[in-house]
Order: structure tokens, then C-alpha cells, then sequence
């Protein structure tokens, strides 16, 4: 994050605001580049344009810019805080994508599919796709984020008592190994993991410790099982958070599947979640969010898929009542 943060404020802000103190920038010069972000007129430090970017994004370089004016007022270096009387472009609500029954079902088959298919293969590919399974069911029963199932340890999971604790998020600055740091919201908490799931992960925690035996000294990760990484590279060095999104899309394209980013199942399994009846609460505090208010946008979506039933079983009525 501090390295993002580094990067724009070097690339975008810096180069026409770096000549002034923060007291003397003015409302009308920031709303400039902010406009300029949007229509793709703006030209960074070394000369190249910048392409019309999304207003979501224009809205987190705003966020980065009015962190920096708060601290200054906070420390009281500035008097106001110039940031306060932007305008910012609208992000248009999008609606959560999940996968259907259907959908859902496909997948699970062919998941368990490429793990019989590859029962006789080397380890090391058999491994991999007992891995990505047990990642996967992780993701849709226990709506983990990507980093924080790629910081979990085997000791962080209680197989005799069905529980999960989450207490690290990874990430990997350019250059850097990964590393680990508290989750988003900053808190720990602990998901129950069904029976199935650890089922997934017993086979993969069993397999790797296979692939530890035969790859011997050439193994990267821990040597102790219960201190290494639950997830990693085929020869034990901790993963790339990136890597199980890249994992994923290639097994969907491999399948034939349809595409869905690895997130839209921790989507999924709110969805179902509160579908089934749990209350919001309890999703959220599954979901690690900060507050209800995260949360509630899976409520909303289901209202709306509500409607859509409502209407096509209408619709399914006044059919069968011209048919009578």
C-alpha cells in the first residue's frame, strides 16, 4: 500500500504541485488534475499521457491525495484542508457477480474432475491440483480473501475442531518477497470450516508433505509441516498473492468455463450465505468487514434477484392461464 501510495503521489501529484507548500495549493488547481485524470488529458513526470482512467480509480487517487491534506491539517501545517471542497466523478454501482447453481455446480465437477484425471501423474502436478481445490472450497466456504488464505499456516487450522483462524493478509512489494500483515479491517477472527473443506485440505496438507520428502533439500519452504505455508509454490516457497487468481483463470479457460474473478467467490459465498438465512451480521463478521454498511450491498443484490424471481414466475402464471 505505502508503495502505491509513494507511486502516484510521485507520478501524478508531485511533478506539478512539488513547487509549492501545501498551504498555497488552491482548490481550482487540484480540481484540475482530477478532471484531467478523467478525460485523459493529464501528462505525467516523464512526459507520457495518461489514459482516461475509471472513476473509481480517480476517486482512490483523490483518497490518497485528501490523506495527505488531513495529516497537514491534523499536524496543523495548513489551516483548512483544500481537499474538503473537491468534486470527484460518480462510480456507478455495479452489481456483485456470483456464479448460479448451475454455474457452481460445473465447477465443482470439474475440479474433482481434474484431480482423478491426474491421480497418476507426477507429484508435482497432481499436487497442484489437489492444492487448487482445497483453495477453492476454501474461498466458497469460509469467503476468505485472496491474501489472507495465501498468509494462512497449517497451524493457523484445528482439523479436530473444524476452525480457521485469520489473523494475516499477504502482499509483495516489487522487488520483494512476499510478506504478511495484519488483515484489512486489522482484526483476527475465526471461520468454522465444513467437514468437506478439510476433507480438501487434509489431502493437500498429506501431498505436500510428499512433495517436501521427494524434492528433499531442493524444498524451499519450512521444513517443520505445521509451520509452513498452507499454500505455495511446487517447491514450498511462499506464494505470490497474485498466483492463485492466475491459477484459477486457467483452470475456468482450461475447463471451458465461464470466466469470474477468483474474488466473485467470496461474493458467492455471502450470497448463499444470506440466502439461506443467515443473518447479516454474522455474514459480516465472516466476511471480516469494518462495518454492516460493507456488507449490506449483498442484501441489496438479493432484492433485486428477488424481483427478477417474482416476475418470471408472473410471467410463468399468465402463461399457464392462457394455456387453461
Amino acid at each position: 500500500m505505502f508503495e502505491e501510495y509513494k507511486r502516484v503521489l510521485c507520478n501524478i501529484f508531485v511533478p506539478v504541485l512539488g513547487h509549492l507548500s501545501l498551504g498555497e495549493i488552491k482548490v481550482q488547481t487540484l480540481q484540475r488534475i482530477i478532471n484531467s485524470l478523467s478525460s485523459g488529458q493529464y501528462k505525467k513526470a516523464d512526459g507520457k499521457p495518461v489514459k482516461p482512467l475509471a472513476p473509481a480509480s480517480v476517486v482512490r487517487y483523490e483518497n490518497m491525495l485528501k490523506s495527505v491534506f488531513s495529516e497537514a491539517y491534523r499536524l496543523e501545517i495548513i489551516e483548512k484542508k483544500t481537499t474538503d471542497r473537491l468534486e470527484f466523478p460518480t462510480i456507478p454501482k455495479q452489481k456483485t457477480v456470483v456464479y448460479n447453481k448451475q454455474e457452481l455446480g460445473k465447477m465443482l465437477s470439474a475440479l474433482d474432475s481434474e484431480v482423478e484425471i491426474n491421480r497418476d501423474k507426477p507429484l508435482s502436478v497432481i499436487s497442484v491440483k489437489v492444492m487448487l481445490r482445497a483453495l477453492i472450497w476454501l474461498y466458497l466456504t469460509t469467503g476468505v480473501r485472496r491474501s489472507e488464505a495465501v498468509a494462512l499456516k497449517w497451524c493457523d487450522v484445528n482439523f479436530d475442531n473444524g476452525l480457521l483462524d485469520v489473523s494475516k493478509s499477504a502482499y509483495k512489494l516489487k522487488g520483494e518477497t512476499t510478506q504478511t500483515k495484519s488483515t484489512k479491517n486489522g482484526e483476527e477472527r475465526t471461520e468454522e470450516i465444513s467437514v468437506e473443506c478439510a476433507a480438501y485440505l487434509q489431502e493437500w496438507k498429506d501431498y505436500q508433505i510428499q512433495r517436501r520428502l521427494e524434492l528433499g533439500t531442493a524444498w524451499r519452504g519450512e521444513s517443520n509441516p505445521q509451520k509452513g505455508s498452507i499454500f505455495t509454490a511446487v517447491d514450498g516457497a511462499v506464494m505470490c498473492p497474485t498466483v492463485p487468481t492466475e491459477m484459477f483463470s486457467d483452470f475456468l479457460e482450461r475447463n471451458d468455463l465461464p470466466h469470474i474473478k477468483l474474488h466473485a467467490l467470496r461474493h458467492t459465498f455471502a450470497t448463499y450465505m444470506l440466502n439461506s438465512g443467515v443473518n447479516v451480521k454474522t455474514v459480516s463478521e465472516m466476511l471480516g468487514h469494518k462495518s454492516l454498511k460493507v456488507t449490506n450491498r449483498y442484501v441489496h443484490d438479493l432484492k433485486d434477484r428477488r424481483k427478477e424471481s417474482t416476475e418470471q414466475l408472473s410471467a410463468l402464471y399468465s402463461d399457464l392461464k392462457k394455456q387453461a
